[in-house]
């Protein structure tokens, strides 16, 4: 009898290992996602503003000013 609850004790500390191993593996992808999620927001701006200065070289091309 004592080594039948020996075995489930031993069982749940390795379960119990595994899962905070594996937590603390989440929490690091969940740390890099956010750090791709702040490079995205970076990108998603300079390129907003890289769309609006080539719109204004644009408009400013195909205006012409007669001198």
């Amino acid at each position: 009898m004592q080594t039948t609850v020996d075995a489930s004790k031993s069982v749940e500390v390795d379960l119990t290992s595994q899962l905070k191993k594996k937590s603390s593996k989440l929490d690091k992808i969940k740390e890099e996602l956010n750090v791709v999620k702040s490079n995205l927001k970076s990108v998603k701006a300079e390129n907003a503003d890289l769309l609006k200065k080539l719109e204004y070289n644009q408009i400013l091309g195909n205006c012409s000013i007669p001198i």
